[in-house]
């Protein structure tokens, strides 16, 4: 299972939006700025619940390097990782296949 069950362009959107989110948060706390995100706070928080379970559910069925890893920074990090593990995942399935054979 080497795909990713939602499809590569469903990840991208939900991972660019919860970053995108968590971004405009962190400079509306930062710089005191007035943004009411109240209509899409439900909406956030649903879409980072979905890409914790989608991303942790892909990276503990495929054979990803530092699996765990992964995993606990998915459910930490929730807005960043996913961004990072997109770009990496093919290269991060490949070590992880790698390593599998070299034990």
């Amino acid at each position: 299972m080497n795909t990713l069950t939602i499809g590569k362009p469903t990840a991208w959107l939900i991972a660019i939006f919860n970053f995108g989110v968590a971004l405009l948060q962190l400079l509306s706390y930062m710089f005191d700025m007035q943004i009411n995100i109240d209509s899409i706070y439900h909406f956030y928080w649903g879409t980072l619940a979905i890409g914790i379970v989608i991303f942790a559910n892909d990276i503990f069925y495929n054979n990803v390097y530092q699996k765990w890893f992964w995993i606990t920074s998915v459910v930490i990090l929730a807005p960043v990782t996913p961004l990072f593990y997109i770009v990496q995942r093919n290269k991060l399935i490949r070590l992880g296949n790698k390593a599998k054979q070299g034990n």
